[in-house]
């Protein structure tokens, strides 16, 4: 890459419960391409505009970010498959345990890039038979631990010498014998500093050496210094060992963990309990030697913070600094994100994950960020100048690529969004109408300040476009909040840009109904599901007629749920709505009865961040909810403009906590009763993002492709003269502020 000039492309790409009554994404396919798209026009690139004012800068943000990623595999050790269950890295030679048929320590030398010999157990004088399972690897002043599951040991390496050399196993080599003093039963993790060596195994227990220990006449029958306790660790355990100075971190695959103070650990000491435990999502912890501690969460994200303080924790994990979550790799066509990690390491400025049967190794880099009072222009783009223009749920489109949660998905509170792929700024569409006078911002990753990447002049409904963007380290980008600009050191030291390097979004200062989709703030991720008569009963197959109309639905759906009238009753529910929000217990005080205020939050909470939605049609005479499932028939589609039962769609939203016993889903009460009036309430002030049933025209959708007919009785506007709860309630009670576009 030149170090001066970046070029980037910019791409704007069942248990469920039935209720009668009532009347891309980011892919690489196979949108509907616009065949009339102009030749690509290059814009004019942003610069300064010079002028006597003496030049400051200063460094604001100095953050590191993954350059192109390696991926390991089984291939490159000459395999044809393996079980790799952890790693670590000693001196530029990575050590991988993998637990494959016949199980083996496998080596490779990062800096010459080649596969060393492996350690095979049956190889070995003093153990002379294969690791039956080989669980995890740790390594601490030039000593490299083994823990063999079903061996019921831990094997100590020498590798100062450069190649491995065995000196002694901890544990017996059998489950039974003195569980106090020498046995340890099925170890799965190992961890050691300076002092100790420390073995989980399971009978719910952290077994613990002292270091003077280890040594050739204790080979098999080295003595127990203490036992800690690790609650709920049995034959099904995954725990996980870090030592950080004096303390002792261990931690499970589901984010629970376990912090051991050792400072005034006592020999013979038994079921120590652990100083703190908490779930904080982590399924590893790492102190690297570039002094730092890292945590890889469930969700694969990696943390990286200071150290933490051993003398006084404050919390399990410090303050984040900084998170990776995505990788390239050379010639792959789309980043990737990191999946829930069984290993992690950090050596010599590269981080590596273990997860999913590969090692992602990736180089970390830095990039400065410098404010200054240089004064900047930005690019602004039409979108006729787009490389290319293409288009999703548009008539014509296949139900297989409709319902491929892959192609067709997206954010609800990213309606629009943008993102950088490669060379490509990725700006895509989910509205259901055209948007106007787009500014696209940006900041980096961990930092806070934002600055104007570029603007667009218009972008169609539900498409993807490509605009060519030119950046070079150099340049400068006005900043969003205050005066000066930005400029982005060090591009040219990366192979190629950085995937997580820039968190964009999209603004306008003009278009209503922007600000009304960006105001959004639950996080469902939406997409439509592969529902058929033949395969599930009472569905119908969507088309994209349907699709585009339930994106209309849902969002005026989410902006209901966002706005402060529907928290307002939710916090408020029993002055507002007469009675109590209630679970699938009913109207009683207790657990799974009357709401606490707890459980409004709680629930509050989860309604706002429910996650992923499947939408679909149901031909069941209301529609049909449960689990991540959302459906409604037919007339829903068309009616939900004028007077109709469009609390169905809460009823059947609520489906997701309960029944028809609970406020979720019972008629007249709760979710079904707040939707249907804030939703004609919303309505009449005019406030909802979609009013105008002109603009999908699904009532015009030819008879054949629905599943029912158009009822024109079911589009007359509400008369005036009909005004509900809600309605009377905020007329005369109302909110100081809506703050809601």
């Amino acid at each position: 890459m030149n170090k001066t000039l970046l070029s980037l492309a910019v791409i704007l790409s069942m248990a469920l419960t039935g209720c009668g009554g009532g009347g891309g994404s980011d892919s690489n396919t196979a949108a509907s391409s616009n065949p009339s798209a102009p030749a690509p026009v290059t814009p004019t690139s942003p610069g300064s505009t010079p002028d006597t004012t003496p030049v400051t800068a200063s460094l604001i943000n100095d953050v590191r970010f993954a350059d192109l990623a390696t991926e390991f595999s089984a291939q490159t050790f000459g395999l044809d498959s393996w079980n790799p269950k952890a790693m670590v890295v000693h001196q530029d030679i990575l050590y991988v345990a993998n637990d494959s048929a016949e199980a083996s320590i496998l080596s490779y030398d990062l800096k010459a890039k080649r596969v060393l010999s492996s350690i095979h157990a049956q190889n070995i004088s003093g153990i002379g038979r294969p690791w039956n399972r080989l669980f995890d690897l740790s390594v601490h002043n030039d000593r490299l631990y083994a823990a063999s599951y079903s061996s019921n040991r831990v094997d100590v390496f020498d590798l100062g010498s450069g190649e491995p050399q065995f000196l002694m196993s901890l544990g017996t080599g059998s489950w039974s014998g003195d569980q106090h003093n020498t046995v340890v039963v099925h170890p799965m993790s190992v961890a050691a500093n300076d002092q100790y060596v420390f073995a989980t195994d399971t009978h719910s227990r952290i077994n613990v050496w002292k270091q003077s220990e280890i040594s050739s006449t204790n080979h098999l029958k080295a003595k127990k210094y203490a036992r800690l306790s690790l609650p709920n660790c049995g034959y099904n355990c995954s725990a996980r060992l870090e030592a950080v100075g004096n303390l002792l971190y261990a931690s499970f695959n589901n984010g629970m963990s376990y912090v051991y103070d050792l400072t005034h650990l006592e020999e013979g000491a038994t079921n120590v309990a652990a100083t703190r435990q908490e779930n904080v999502g982590t399924r590893v912890f790492h102190a690297a030697d570039d002094q730092r501690f890292y945590a890889a969460h469930t969700s694969g994200r990696i943390d990286s913070s200071a150290l933490p303080n051993t003398q006084n924790l404050q919390n399990i994990f410090p303050a984040v600094e900084e998170s990776f979550y995505k990788y390239r790799t050379a010639g792959a066509s789309t980043d990737q994100q990191l999946a829930g990690a069984l290993d992690i390491q950090v050596s010599q400025e590269h981080l590596f994950s273990l997860f999913n049967g590969k090692i992602v190794m990736m180089p970390l880099k830095r990039l400065q960020q410098f404010q200054s009072n240089t004064a900047a222009t930005v690019t602004a783009f039409k979108q006729q100048q787009a490389q290319s223009r293409s288009y999703v749920l548009q008539d014509g489109e296949s139900w297989e690529t409709l319902t491929n949660e892959n192609l067709r998905h997206f954010y609800m509170d990213n309606i629009l969004s943008a993102n950088l792929q490669h060379q490509l700024l990725a700006l895509q569409s989910y509205s259901a109408a055209p948007v106007r006078d787009l500014e696209i911002h940006a900041r980096l990753k961990d930092t806070e300040q934002w600055f104007v990447l570029a603007r667009l002049d218009h972008l169609d409904a539900f498409s993807q476009v490509k605009l060519k963007l030119n950046i070079n380290e150099n340049m400068h980008f006005p900043l969003l909040q205050g005066t000066g600009s930005v400029q982005l050191r060090n591009l040219g030291n990366f192979q190629q840009l950085p995937a997580d390097l820039l968190e964009l979004k999209i603004s306008s200062a003009t278009d209503p109904h922007v600000q009304k989709l960006m105001s959004l703030k639950p996080k469902w991720k939406i997409h439509f599901g592969n529902f058929a008569p033949e395969t599930h009963g009472n569905w119908g197959k969507i088309t994209p007629a349907y699709a585009r109309e339930w994106v209309i639905m849902i969002t005026n759906f989410a902006y209901l749920v966002n706005s402060p009238e529907f928290k307002h009753i939710w916090f408020n529910h029993k002055a507002v709505m007469g009675h109590d929000f209630f679970g699938n217990k009913g109207q009683v005080v207790g657990d799974g009865g009357y709401f606490t205020a707890a459980e409004y939050q709680k629930y509050y909470d989860e309604i706002m961040n429910r996650g992923k939605v499947t939408l679909g049609v149901t031909t069941v005479g209301g529609g049909l909810g449960g689990r991540n499932v959302l459906g409604v028939d037919t007339w829903l589609f068309y009616a939900h403009y004028f007077n109709t039962s469009i609390g169905i769609v809460g009823h059947e939203f609520g489906h997701h906590w309960g029944s028809h016993d609970s406020a979720w889903a019972k008629g007249g009460y709760g979710l079904q009763e707040i939707n249907q009036q804030l939703h004609q309430y919303l309505q009449r002030k005019q406030r909802l993002p979609y009013m105008d049933p002109e603009l999908n025209k699904f009532h015009l959708t030819p008879r054949a492709e629905l599943y029912n007919g158009v009822a024109e009785n079911m589009r007359r506007p509400r008369p005036d003269s009909h005004v509900n709860h809600l309605e009377r309630y905020f007329a005369a009670n109302p909110l100081p502020e809506t703050n809601q576009p």
